[in-house]
């Protein structure tokens, strides 16, 4: 089985037990980021809005304190980079 999937493959070493790479990972992952930022964004905006408006933080605080946790968790403290 190994050498049918070295064949097929010029010559390289496939694990059938992988997932596929396909071209499409880095898009998806952008479309992903994209869609969380703004998420974050109307949580903000929307707790901007209630802070002027009615005079309630909470929506901003809880806003906010999600956006830090998640740059200070995937993005200052990456295991991957370490």
């Amino acid at each position: 089985m190994r050498r049918f999937l070295q064949g097929t493959n010029a010559g390289r070493c496939v694990d059938p037990c992988q997932p596929p790479i396909g071209r499409y990972d880095g898009v998806m992952k952008l479309l992903a980021a994209i869609a969380v930022y703004l998420v974050f964004t109307f949580l903000i905006g929307l707790g901007m809005v209630m802070a002027v408006a009615k005079g309630s933080f909470w929506l901003l605080l809880l806003g906010a304190g999600l956006f830090l946790l998640a740059f200070i968790k995937f993005g200052c403290l990456d295991a991957s980079h370490s």
